[in-house]
């Protein structure tokens, strides 16, 4: 019993160090990526979309005429970026402290990244539509209205 406990503290210690500031930049350059997590968050009307911190983009003029332009729509930031994995251990603090972390997540419709301006606040016309009941995107079709 005193073995299990004795490893179950060094675990813990050696998790709480590698979600120091210096170890988890290490970690994540090796074993992800050398630029860090680029966030991204749209909305599910797909009306805005935009890159960089969800405190800035809270804050923001297009954000804020996005809301006056629409008033009667849902106007939560979801997060694109990928979800939480829990295997990168080094990473918790991150996952506990990052506002950007906090934000609910979606995954993108098809396609999303092919069509240029694709779910800018100015496009009315978005060609996908978050269904609520099958909790995923669906293909709008619109009769006047040609797609991009």
């Amino acid at each position: 019993m005193r073995k299990v406990k004795k490893g179950i503290i060094s675990l813990l210690v050696f998790v709480l160090v590698c979600n120091l500031p210096p170890f988890t930049g290490i970690l994540t350059g090796v074993f992800v990526d050398m630029i860090g997590t680029q966030f991204a968050f749209i909305t599910k009307d797909l009306h805005y979309f935009s890159a960089g911190g969800i405190k800035i983009l809270e804050n923001a003029e297009t954000y804020k005429a996005y809301k006056r332009k629409y008033p009667n729509l849902d106007h939560t930031l979801y997060r694109t970026v990928s979800e939480r994995n829990y295997f990168w251990f080094w990473r918790y603090g991150e996952y506990i402290v990052n506002p950007n972390w906090r934000a609910p997540f979606i995954q993108l419709p098809p396609g999303f990244n092919d069509v240029p301006y694709y779910g800018d606040d100015q496009d009315d016309f978005p060609p996908y539509r978050w269904n609520e009941k099958l909790a995923k995107w669906q293909r709008i079709e619109y009769k006047s209205q040609k797609l991009r």
